[in-house]
């Protein structure tokens, strides 16, 4: 699958770096909840990895590279939780991070996977 022509590309690549900073933020920052989230946490986990991976497919034509980046992402700071403060690495959300770049794949493979380029000939055409 490769993207289409998009006319405002570095918006929605922006876009997606945005949210790059947002999870890496949110991984390493002190954790705001002492007791943990349980099952929740993990359905995070793998929702934000499954959103940046459906970004991502979207909003970049070098599609092979951002698999591998966002399990090697998740991996990474996972591993670097211990370092930076009170967070601990944990197994699950690992597994979760990668459920969810694997399932934000197989999303972007969907009509969903026309989002990006759905919204970038609607905005094309309102600002003509």
């Amino acid at each position: 699958m490769r993207s289409p022509k998009l006319e405002f590309v570095r918006v929605w690549q922006g876009i997606g770096w945005v949210m790059v900073l947002v999870v890496v933020v949110e991984t390493l920052a002190p954790d705001p909840v002492s007791g943990g989230l349980g099952i929740w946490d993990k359905a995070l986990h793998c929702a934000a990895y499954a959103g940046l991976m459906w970004w991502f497919r979207q909003s970049f034509a070098l599609q092979a590279v951002w698999l591998p980046f966002l399990l090697l992402l998740g991996g990474f700071l996972e591993l670097a939780q211990p370092w930076l403060g009170d967070r601990s690495f944990d197994g699950t959300d690992l597994l979760a991070n990668g459920a969810g770049v694997l399932s934000g794949l197989l999303l972007a493979w969907t009509a969903l996977g026309r989002t990006v380029s759905t919204l970038d000939r609607k905005l094309t055409r309102f600002l003509r």
